[in-house]
């Protein structure tokens, strides 16, 4: 495994913490569109449309197609809830060090490295240093050995 692949896993794990908090609130509205759906009936008017597919043959009805729409909504749900669970469980792993307040405030609360350091009252090079460390340790538990320099 070379340092570059190792950089990459890292960056990911960057993208995927930086995502957390948007994903909590598509998954939230995705829970509401998903009530909403399932909460609607298809009018008496909309149960005479059939709607045929361009390869022919099959018939699709609204009713139909509105449980297609809850299946994709509930597996999409599913997805991100899975990926809040991972990266939880990922945080949680380094909650015991000393500077894992680092990766909530620098990627949940969009701290700058600077206002991390601030607040953490320590230098700027020990945030950074700390953050790639707890970094490298997070991408182990996403992307298991692969993530590992060897």
């Amino acid at each position: 495994m070379n340092l570059s692949k190792n950089n990459d896993y890292v960056k990911q794990t960057e993208v995927r913490l930086y995502a957390y908090k948007d994903l909590k609130a598509k998954i939230y509205n995705d829970m509401l569109d998903l009530n909403d759906l399932k909460r609607e009936k298809t009018s008496e008017k909309s149960r005479d449309i059939i709607y045929r597919s361009v390869s022919g043959g099959v018939s699709i009805s609204p009713e139909e197609i509105q449980e297609m729409k809850i299946q994709r909504l509930s597996r999409v749900i599913r997805e991100g809830l899975r990926e809040i669970a991972r990266i939880e469980d990922a945080v949680k792993s380094v909650e015991n060090d000393y500077y894992s307040d680092v990766i909530k405030l620098r990627y949940f609360s969009r701290m700058t490295d600077e206002n991390v350091a601030e607040k953490l009252s320590c230098d700027v090079s020990t945030v950074r240093r700390n953050r790639k460390r707890l970094l490298k340790q997070i991408a182990v538990r996403f992307y298991g050995l692969d993530a590992v320099a060897l």
